[in-house]
């Protein structure tokens, strides 16, 4: 199950580095998440360690892991992202939203705000 959860973390989210990873993985699979882990979806051949995280060997392979993930897995990954994402307010804004079903009428708001202020910075 950990193994899963480190590979569902970078299929939800390509840019975060290995220690919100394996610190998303690990609330999302309740159990710690470390090198035994790591190792083990390296040797899958899965993915490859970059300097910065975990890369997928292929974008399809990220799309079909991501895109197999039962709901409640899928919700949980974004919503452990965004827990981890506290510095980057616009990216954990995303997860959050990405992590529920029904409307959010707070997350609704911060959309609308992030849409302004994406608006104003022009293209």
């Amino acid at each position: 199950m950990a193994a899963r959860a480190l590979l569902a973390a970078p299929a939800a989210d390509t840019t975060c580095g290995t220690g919100r990873l394996l610190a998303a993985a690990a609330e999302t699979c309740g159990n710690r998440v470390g090198t035994h882990e790591v190792q083990e979806v390296l040797d899958a051949g899965l993915v490859e360690l970059t300097g910065t995280g975990l890369k997928f060997r292929h974008p399809l392979m990220r799309s079909a892991i991501y895109a197999q993930l039962p709901l409640a897995e899928r919700l949980a990954t974004h919503n452990a992202l965004a827990g981890q994402l506290d510095d980057l307010p616009d990216r954990q804004l995303w997860h959050r939203a990405a992590g529920v079903l029904a409307t959010d009428e707070d997350i609704a708001v911060q959309l609308e705000a992030y849409a302004t202020r994406s608006r104003k910075r022009g293209p």
